[in-house]
């Protein structure tokens, strides 16, 4: 290979031009390169299960965009379904019924006890115990019942009053 090369020092006689001189030289390079690769030989079982997975891969996007559109449609249904706050709801109404079964078991044995009462005489019991413990007080609606349960029991006694008064006129 020959590459001419031009020196650019000033020469001794100081002349603006420069003198050119021609050098050959030869550069041997040796490189080894890697065989060809070998003619590609596919494995038939893998070229079918890849096949297999781009079809499952395709069927899966088109599920999905069905889906999707299913959910486009009933979207609004659902945005009001979670509005309407249903678990909140059906908590509420068992936590009202397991109350209410709570309740009546706690009274069940107060009921036994004052079943053979004359319903005069729990009244009266239970005036007594709002006007010991001034619990009819607290509230205005505590002193309405309390105020109406004094004129129950009142006219309960007139009612008393008055049969007591008709069997004792029948046995004359």
């Amino acid at each position: 290979m020959t590459t001419p090369v031009i020196n650019l020092t000033k020469s001794q006689s100081d002349s603006p031009l420069p003198t050119s001189t021609t050098t050959t030289s030869t550069i041997t390079t040796t490189t080894t390169l890697p065989p060809p690769p070998p003619q590609s030989t596919t494995d038939p079982i893998l070229v079918r299960r890849i096949s297999e997975l781009e079809q499952h891969i395709a069927d899966l996007i088109q599920n999905n965009l069905a889906l999707e559109e299913r959910l486009d449609i009933h979207r609004s249904r659902l945005y009001k379904l979670e509005n309407l706050n249903i678990p909140h709801r059906v908590s509420k109404s068992v936590d009202k019924i397991v109350n209410d079964a709570v309740d009546w078991a706690m009274q069940a044995p107060l009921r036994a006890r004052f079943r053979d009462l004359p319903t005069v005489y729990i009244k009266e019991i239970l005036q007594q115990r709002m006007f010991e413990d001034n619990t009819y007080k607290t509230h205005e609606v505590h002193n309405d019942l309390y105020e109406s349960l004094q004129k129950s029991v009142g006219l309960d006694y007139s009612n008393q009053h008055l049969v007591d008064k008709e069997k004792a006129y029948k046995k004359k």
